[in-house]
């Protein structure tokens, strides 16, 4: 990449002629940041790449348009996690970290007194950057949380929720939607159990499944009771 060429420049000696900057007003840069305004950075998540994997700058028709990319993914490009952060100006895309990716997951399986206003409210802050937390009812007209919330790649995605009231105790699973290839011995996102370095060398991967496809959100309309925004702006129901 550009950059790492930059980089590895930058660090040599400079000649007394590439050393001299070239000096520029802030209108000389107007178009340019201008369109990349317009802009953000995308990683593939995946084994293979590992952390030095490309980061490719890709422009959109407008601000609009890729602020609806930024919000409606996860994306996935052949199975694997497409991870896509801001431009920002004066930022070094080597120095941004890919390791974390919004994602809209469901808690289901709790007890029916447990799908309450302030269960969801409570709820939200175990989680990473909640935005949205929602009760809906599937068509079997079961209850279920559906969260948008942000998640860290970099560890085994997280499969449950507990609960305690006094002594009593709940549980619920998460399942999640749009999953890239997920392992399901280690729980890491950018690769299948046959490709696990974590799995024992010569071990049958069948023997050591801790996930399942119960993982993977059913892609279904579904009823929204209420929403819970979790900055506190907005707790109603939307129309």
């Amino acid at each position: 990449m550009d950059t790492e060429i930059l980089r590895s420049l930058m660090n040599c000696s400079l000649t007394e002629e590439e050393a001299k900057p070239v000096l520029l007003e802030e209108n000389d840069l107007i178009d340019g940041v201008v369109e990349c305004e317009a802009s953000a950075f995308v990683k593939v998540h995946a084994l293979n790449l590992g952390v030095a994997g490309p980061i490719i700058h890709v422009f959109f028709p407008s601000i609009e348009g890729k602020r609806w990319v930024m919000e409606s993914g996860p994306w996935c490009f052949d199975n694997h996690l497409l991870i896509i952060k801001n431009w920002v100006r004066g930022e070094d895309p080597m120095d941004i970290s890919f390791d974390e990716c919004k994602f809209s997951f469901q808690v289901r399986g709790l007890k029916e007194e447990f799908y309450t206003k302030e269960v969801a409210n409570n709820l939200s802050s175990s989680f990473m950057a909640c935005e949205i937390m929602e009760l809906c009812k599937d068509k079997a007209g079961k209850n279920f949380f559906r969260v948008k919330a942000t998640v860290n790649v970099q560890q085994p995605i997280r499969r449950f929720v507990n609960f305690q009231v006094g002594t009593t105790h709940g549980a619920g699973y998460l399942t999640y939607g749009r999953l890239p290839y997920l392992c399901f011995h280690c729980g890491l996102m950018g690769h299948l159990i046959r490709q696990c370095p974590k799995l024992p060398e010569g071990a049958s991967p069948q023997k050591h499944v801790v996930y399942g496809l119960w993982i993977k959100a059913p892609a279904e309309k579904s009823k929204v009771e209420f929403r819970l925004i979790t900055d506190g702006l907005n707790h109603d129901k939307p129309s």
